[in-house]
């Protein structure tokens, strides 16, 4: 079957507010809107729901484990109504999340000719480069990988936040726990199969950890444990609330997460703000938006959690951009990661600078799954985050499973292979990841 052309692009935060929530109704011209509830301690007050809806609202979710709630409402007051409830820090609007830029991909079946180790395996340029799998060099000498190291990943969890993961794929299906998966999207289902709507997770989750078995690609971390949290919807071009992403964060840390991969991303303005109908969101209405998502950062990170976010793809400048704020990853305890392309270049849309980039990893033209029996070349740093996802998978599964995040990121910089300026860089970071010297680092 021949190629044909599709798209997929990276996630961004969009500055809006239309709604996207569980519940609520209209009333006039209003319609519902979904607004979180911060409140000053992780812990929420009895008899929330009551409350909320007397303030003309109703609570569609609760994240008590670091204070804060979701609401809906059609009530152009309830901010001022809501922030009255008792031990309410702030009431903010919860923004949304939507795809962003469409970078074009080339798409591939399972009738593609069988090549050596797993079929695909040699198209996979993008181990050889971080030394997972054993391959020549850039000077043509041959070098051992991390597998050669015995290191697979067993023993490790990654929780992939993102669109959701096709249970059907022969690549996955081996290493997904559907125990654990979750969906925090409303009327929508962890599991895409059998469609390609929304591939984009499944396409991260066969970089993180494809299992070795003879049919279709490999991952970096072949026998750790997948998770799918679903915290983006497929029926909107991949939409979502922030708090969608604030519950699986939580969601994966109580249950066990050792790395928590978010290849999503984007801007929220902190300076400028901007109206949302006749609600001005202001830069301490921003602030506090962030402020809850670094609540479940931080909780999960003191979980024992690695947590792994992509760059974003926006060209952005963080040093000296002084109003977006890039999120997840900006915020702290979070190991953002730039793409670079096959010959060790930065890829051309990379968000970057040395306030922003932790690592970076191989993120232009990368093959995975997307569907049951489907491949694409896809770009970004999206790819780039699970590359880094899976180093740290096969860092901690060479520790028994225990190893904490600053450990794991301890590893990390001394292990990576230094490019561009010496030192910390704008676009590589500390470096891009190095598998194999991770893995000898790590023991």
């Amino acid at each position: 079957m021949g190629n044909k052309r599709i798209l997929l692009s990276v996630l961004a935060l969009v500055a809006a507010g239309f709604l996207l929530s569980s519940g609520g109704s209209s009333a006039g011209d209003n319609p519902a809107m979904s607004y979180m509830l911060i409140f000053q301690y992780a812990d929420l007050p009895e008899g929330l729901g009551q409350q909320i809806a007397l303030a003309n609202g109703e609570m569609t979710a609760d994240i008590k484990q670091i204070g804060v709630a979701v609401a809906s409402s059609s009530d152009a007051k309830f901010i001022d109504k809501a922030s009255r409830i008792s031990g309410i820090r702030s009431v903010v609007l919860d923004p949304v999340v939507e795809w962003s830029q469409e970078p074009i991909v080339e798409e591939m079946t399972d009738s593609d000719p069988y090549l050596t180790f797993d079929p695909k395996f040699d198209l996979q340029w993008n181990l050889f480069k971080i030394h997972a799998g054993p391959g020549f060099d850039d000077l043509g000498v041959w070098t051992p990988g991390a597998w050669d190291l015995g290191a697979r990943g067993k023993g490790a969890r990654v929780f992939v936040l993102d669109g959701g993961i096709n249970s059907q794929n022969l690549d996955i299906s081996p290493n997904l726990n559907t125990s654990l998966c979750q969906s925090f999207v409303p009327g929508e289902g962890w599991d895409v199969s059998p469609g390609i709507n929304n591939y984009h997770g499944t396409h991260v989750a066969g970089i993180i950890a494809a299992a070795k078995n003879d049919w279709g690609i490999m991952g970096v971390a072949p026998e750790a444990e997948l998770v799918a949290v679903k915290v983006l919807s497929g029926r909107n071009s991949g939409t979502g609330l922030l708090s969608y992403l604030n519950q699986g964060i939580v969601y994966a840390a109580d249950n066990g997460a050792d790395v928590i991969n978010m290849s999503l991303g984007g801007l929220l303005p902190s300076r400028s703000g901007w109206w949302v109908g006749d609600i001005h969101v202001t830069a301490k209405m921003v602030g506090e938006m962030l402020h809850a998502t670094q609540r479940a950062i931080t909780y999960a990170y003191q979980k024992g959690a690695t947590l792994v976010a992509a760059a974003g793809n926006f060209a952005i400048d963080a040093d000296h951009d002084q109003n977006a704020v890039i999120v997840p990853a900006q915020l702290a305890h979070v190991i953002a990661v730039s793409a670079t392309d096959a010959w060790d270049g930065p890829w051309y849309l990379n968000n970057y600078g040395q306030s922003l980039v932790s690592f970076a990893a191989p993120g232009a033209w990368i093959l995975s799954d997307i569907n049951k029996n489907k491949f694409a070349y896809l770009d970004g740093t999206s790819q780039a985050a699970a590359h880094v996802s899976g180093v740290a998978a096969l860092i901690i599964g060479q520790n028994g499973g225990f190893f904490n995040p600053a450990q794991v990121e301890s590893v990390l910089k001394q292990s990576a292979d230094d490019l561009g300026k010496p030192g910390n860089d704008d676009y590589y970071g500390m470096g891009r990841v190095n598998a194999y010297k991770a893995v000898l680092y790590s023991k």
